[in-house]
């Protein structure tokens, strides 16, 4: 894999930078990878947030400095230079987008921590143990139902509520 002079790209998703799911964004990520396209803009997009100090700098604003790269470029750039704590994504916003600073520039502001492939497990774990709990709620509001459909009567709203909050 060609590198960058002097500059170690992130690569966070499975030592790649990254795609979106589609076969050609995957082709891109990987031709971008090797040939080093990856390893300049992520130094091109590390040393211009840098020359920005704690104003720091939005994806908007990166593109408008890099107008020749691809939104996608910019973007996965940041994202893995934030995932590998190159970069500090603050909960601050400007034109809608967030800010993002070097480390040094930081200054205790509040910021979102990066999210790994371990938190992503722990979020689909979570999920599923939710999914389950509204697929039982959902049996038992469809079994209730059918039992006051039955004797010809409305199932009282309390009841559903109940079964709710379960």
């Amino acid at each position: 894999m060609t590198r960058g002079p002097g500059f170690e790209p992130s690569l966070t998703y499975a030592n790649t930078s990254g795609w979106s799911g589609t076969e050609t964004s995957k082709r891109r990520a990987f031709d971008n990878d090797e040939k080093g396209h990856t390893a300049h803009v992520q130094r091109d997009i590390l040393m211009a947030v840098a020359s920005k100090e704690e104003r720091g700098a939005t994806v908007a604003e990166l593109r408008m400095m890099f107008p020749h790269n691809h939104h996608g470029s910019i973007s996965s750039a940041l994202t893995n230079l934030h995932r590998d704590g190159r970069l500090v994504r603050l909960q601050e916003t400007r034109e809608r987008c967030k800010v993002y600073v070097i480390p040094d520039c930081w200054n205790g502001r509040p910021f979102e921590p990066p999210i790994t492939n371990v938190r992503w497990k722990e979020r689909a774990e979570k999920l599923a143990v939710e999914n389950e709990n509204l697929k039982r709620r959902l049996g038992a509001i469809q079994r209730e139902v059918r039992k006051w459909q039955t004797q010809g009567q409305m199932v009282p709203i309390r009841k559903l509520r109940q079964i709710l909050d379960q």
